[in-house]
């Protein structure tokens, strides 16, 4: 089977996003591939400030339709990490199932893209649509010199009437996300011997108060939903905002009062909402905390992430329902409360949904895909593509 011996080439390498080794080899290893597969091919090999290669593979198959679809999908994976049950950079398989690292984030979606292609290139139907494909590096670490970088800077390079990301799972189609601020609040007081607290300014004290105004806020803005629907099993019918306390550091010794103590959050915005105004909005929550409990805290922004939003109405989203229905059954279309690749296409104008390629315990022991997986995610984008 063409997509399984492919598979097992790619789990090979061990593409770690966090020491971007074996980056090259595997680009290079996709490259050869599309080019076997007729497609015009390239490699952007994004400059970055720690000299490490960022290769990103756009393919193209033209075939004179009028409109084009583009493939989104991602080489790099999280580190192996330990319990499992398999090697996890030697494919096995095991049960109608593939084991390895990578296999259902993202390197699966890879080889159902290219075994559509190749399908495609040995029926003699022509498609309706030129299909491209963007084999992406740094998914894993936010996508700066990956798929952001290429929907940036090379847009003619991927411009198409509908951007398929194949790394969001076979439960929805998703055509919208949450965008993400993630802040770091940090409380200075007076370090001091913890036998003269009398002496100290203590930190955790005032830092703990904060994050109870923050939960107050938080619990408050949930009442703001999107107009997307919720993934099933969600609080929610609705997309809603979610703030989170999520990191808490302070003192290093048990008879030492620290003299700082930090507070880090993650700030889920609405897939419409401005990620500009959120930021205002969260600085100004911030400052009126500081001014209620007297208190001098420095606010940070760590990172962010816009959201977005496609119009499930839009007629070529029905469509791909409709072939969705035909292979996988009924489907909801919703949006996705984490973030997502669609967020760099959608911003370049392309109409952005999320499906494929299936699989289960992503960035965990013993990932696997499923074969008929496999082949039901190449049958999709084939019949989409053939009508």
């Amino acid at each position: 089977m063409y997509e399984i011996n492919l598979l097992k080439k790619l789990v090979a390498l061990n593409t770690n996003s966090a020491t971007k080794e074996n980056y090259k080899e595997c680009a290079q290893l996709i490259a050869n591939e599309t080019r076997k597969l007729g497609m015009k091919t390239k490699i952007i090999d994004v400059p970055a400030p720690d000299k490490k290669p960022r290769p990103n593979v756009l393919a193209e198959l033209d075939v004179g339709a009028e409109k084009t679809l583009l493939l989104v999908t991602h080489y790099d994976i999280v580190p192996v990490g330990s319990g499992w049950h398999t090697n996890p950079l030697s494919l096995t398989i095991k049960n109608g199932k593939a084991f390895g690292r990578g296999v259902a984030d993202d390197k699966g979606a890879i080889v159902e893209a290219l075994g559509a292609v190749r399908n495609i290139r040995k029926s003699g139907k022509k498609s309706r649509f030129n299909i491209k494909l963007v084999c992406a590096c740094d998914e894993e670490v936010g996508g700066k010199y990956g798929l952001r970088y290429v929907c940036q800077r090379h847009k003619k390079d991927v411009k198409a009437d509908l951007a398929l990301v194949i790394d969001s799972g076979l439960e929805n189609i998703i055509v919208g996300c949450s965008g993400v601020i993630d802040g770091k609040i940090t409380v200075k007081g007076k370090a001091w011997h913890a036998g003269y607290p009398h002496q100290a300014d203590n930190p955790i004290y005032k830092a703990i108060t904060i994050v109870e105004e923050i939960r107050k806020w938080g619990k408050k803005i949930e009442k703001r939903h999107s107009e997307l629907k919720s993934p099933k099993g969600s609080p929610h019918r609705k997309v809603w905002n979610r703030l989170t306390v999520t990191v808490f550091k302070a003192g290093e010794k048990a008879n030492v009062i620290p003299g700082e103590a930090v507070i880090e959050f993650d700030y889920r915005l609405l897939p419409e909402q401005k990620l500009s105004e959120a930021k205002k909005e969260i600085r100004e929550v911030i400052k009126k905390i500081n001014k209620k409990l007297g208190i001098n805290s420095k606010l940070r922004i760590l990172s962010e992430h816009s959201g977005y939003i496609t119009d499930e109405h839009n007629p070529i989203v029905q469509e791909f329902k409709k072939y969705v229905t035909k292979i996988f059954g009924r489907k909801e279309i919703v949006g996705q409360l984490g973030a997502m690749d669609g967020t760099y296409t959608a911003a370049a104008g392309i109409p952005s949904i999320g499906f494929g390629p299936g699989g289960g315990n992503h960035h965990a022991p013993d990932e696997f895909i499923a074969l008929k997986d496999i082949r039901k995610m190449k049958e999709l984008i084939v019949k989409f593509c053939k009508g």
